[in-house]
């Protein structure tokens, strides 16, 4: 593979997070679980430059926010809704209660959902209602009793009009206004304001994450997200147009995400970095010196090679601008989404095509998945016998306990048989 432009994410290098970074966090969990309330407002206002009084939203800002927000912003909003709840109703279809009896032994499965759940929206460099929407929905879809969100405030200490519009839309009637790790950590352990919860879901900043990393085992967490990244494989069928602005939009989230080409044409590859060369005056230094740092233009032999190096970078976003892309499916072992042709751009993902939009980053999808309803239940283990099915497999269950020598596994076993019994 030779490269037209390199990026050090391709190499397999990473940004590693530094001591600092581990010890402002790991110091905010430990003042938000001792002072509770009160570290909440102190990290507010040290971090955000924001005194606030109450860290709950009052179901009265919330019910009024959808008033205050334009009507297209909510019609496009039922319309994101409407589609990710049905992709999602389809997933919980898979998950249902089973059982099957043999040699008088039954067994199964029953799924329960988890009882509360806390929601990170992200809010700093903008405010993110979509993903409230893609942990929001499969989260209730799949039953959960109890959703809360936490989100950082604004300039003036209020939280963000389109989040709350967006959580008044699904129902959702508690938030409170605290993000960064102590917001994670607040969820964790609960404060006088805040419950404790379950499990965490959302992404955010590098402080966000390793506050779920460093807290998992304590509580739930499901991806550990970010920086948001794409890759490409295109042919000479692609428009280079369109591979500039979907590479382009994938550094707006910041100067660490990675933005990927590979191309089997030469000319695609030449055409993409002189678009890219005039679009970056237009954009901001953020995009630009993540597109200097992340990003990358690479010239393949052919598609086989070109897939062969996508699987060892497991991209989160995953765009096929070739030559019937569906045929190609099969030869892709890990992606956090995959997006197929000329015409669905990861824009389409992000908001409204119905899949969820949380993915794993960072090749982390060599073993993990997007969001969904099956990160909101439990699977729960069902075994039943009778008397003579458990005299029937004794002899089995006394070699395994004498092996491993315990004694009154075996004893547990024994004295229901029909002698004792």
């Amino acid at each position: 593979m030779r490269a037209i432009k390199e990026s050090k994410r391709l190499k397999g290098e990473k940004r590693e997070l530094e001591l600092k970074e581990k010890e402002i966090v790991s110091s905010i969990i430990s003042a938000v679980r001792e002072k509770g309330d009160k570290a909440l407002k102190e990290y507010t206002y040290k971090f955000d430059g924001i005194k606030i009084d109450k860290i709950k939203v009052p179901e009265k800002e919330i019910k009024n926010a959808r008033s205050k927000v334009n009507k297209a912003f909510i019609t496009a909003i039922k319309k994101a809704k409407e589609r990710i709840e049905n992709f999602h109703r389809i997933q919980k279809e898979k998950f249902k209660d089973w059982t099957k009896e043999e040699d008088g032994i039954l067994v199964g499965e029953t799924f329960k959902p988890l009882q509360k759940v806390g929601i990170y929206v992200p809010a700093g460099k903008a405010p993110l209602p979509s993903s409230l929407l893609m942990a929001a929905i499969p989260a209730q879809i799949a039953g959960v009793e109890k959703i809360i969100i936490a989100t950082p405030p604004q300039k003036k200490g209020e939280v963000d009009i389109h989040i709350l519009a967006t959580a008044n839309l699904l129902g959702i009637k508690e938030i409170y206004k605290v993000g960064g790790a102590q917001a994670i950590a607040a969820l964790t352990y609960g404060t006088e304001s805040i419950p404790k919860v379950d499990k965490i879901v959302g992404p955010g900043n590098i402080y966000v994450t390793l506050a779920k990393k460093l807290l998992y085992g304590e509580v739930g967490i499901d991806i550990l997200a970010g920086p948001s990244e794409v890759t490409i494989i295109a042919d000479d069928t692609a428009n280079a147009k369109f591979i500039a602005y979907d590479l382009l939009s994938q550094t707006e989230h910041g100067p660490h995400s990675p933005a990927i080409l590979i191309s089997t044409s030469t000319e695609i590859c030449r055409e993409v970095t002189e678009k890219i060369k005039v679009l970056l005056s237009t954009c901001d230094e953020n995009t630009r010196k993540s597109w200097q740092e992340n990003g990358g233009i690479y010239m393949v032999q052919d598609l086989e090679e070109a897939f062969k190096e996508v699987n060892k970078l497991a991209p989160e976003h995953l765009i096929l601008a070739i030559k019937n892309p569906s045929k190609w499916l099969d030869k892709i072992k890990s992606a956090g989404t995959v997006f197929l042709g000329h015409y669905a751009p990861v824009t389409l993902g992000d908001y409204i095509a119905g899949p969820n939009h949380i993915l794993p980053t960072s090749k982390t999808g060599r073993w993990d998945s997007a969001l969904g309803v099956k990160d909101f239940l439990k699977c729960i283990n069902v075994i039943s016998a009778n008397k003579s099915s458990l005299e029937k497999f004794a002899p089995f269950l006394k070699s395994f306990t004498d092996a491993e020598q315990l004694k009154n596994h075996f004893n547990a076993v024994k004295v229901r048989s029909k002698k004792n019994g």
